[in-house]
């Protein structure tokens, strides 16, 4: 095998993709995130928008934005971070269970 050949690794399974994450985010989800090769970035760079907390400050704040009332973006539990990692593919996680909404919303 040449060197160039042997030195190739599979990508991560976040690999290319982008994801912000609310400072209520556990440091674990962001460590799998970023050891899969997912990228950390700022909120309007994200593919991906993450919160453990309805109620965090900073979440609060993207639930009154223009964009999450007009339905441009969404808010996930970061849970699917993991559901992915225990899965091997993202494809096998729905991530639609793991939409975060307003905390006034989960109580109705």
């Amino acid at each position: 095998m040449s060197e160039s050949t042997s030195s190739i690794q599979a990508a991560g399974m976040f690999d290319g993709l982008t994801a912000w994450f609310s400072d209520s985010v556990q440091q674990h989800y962001i460590d799998a995130w970023a050891n899969q090769d997912g990228i950390v970035s700022n909120l309007d760079d994200a593919m991906y928008i993450f919160s453990e907390d309805p109620a965090a400050p900073d979440t609060q704040s993207i639930y009154s934005s223009r964009d999450y009332l007009l339905d441009s973006i969404s808010v996930f539990h970061p849970r699917y971070i993991q559901e992915c990692l225990q899965a091997g593919d993202c494809k096998q996680a729905k991530i639609g269970q793991f939409f975060l909404p307003p905390a006034e919303i989960q109580k109705g």
